[in-house]
């Protein structure tokens, strides 16, 4: 009976660990993944926000006045934002089943 104890004590603990190093290894994995995506959208960003006032700067100086150019993009940066505010329940639904699939994929 008491071998029978410390076999399960071992099963329990050696279970115990390899629930711990699987949680480990997901848990890596997923945040690997998320400062991959941090340092590409930071990267985008910096692009954006360069190209955004080049962009601004050349059309200002096509229509004759700068502020204009600065004001077109900047239009076309409040539509895009309130296109993306229409769809925020879609793309935050996609965003968690996406979540969700990754957690589920490793068993």
């Amino acid at each position: 009976m008491e071998t029978l104890l410390i076999r399960l004590e071992n099963f329990s603990l050696t279970t115990l660990e390899i629930v711990k190093l699987k949680t480990i290894a997901k848990f890596s994995e997923l945040s690997s993944k998320f400062m991959v995506q941090l340092i590409l959208v930071s990267v985008f960003s910096f692009f954006l926000f360069f190209f955004s006032i080049a962009f601004s700067l050349w059309i200002g100086e096509m229509l004759g006045a700068v502020y204009i150019g600065f004001l077109l993009v900047a239009t076309f940066f409040g539509l895009l934002f309130s296109i993306l505010a229409l769809f925020r329940f879609r793309m935050k639904k996609a965003i968690k089943n996406k979540i969700i699939k990754e957690f589920n994929q490793f068993k």
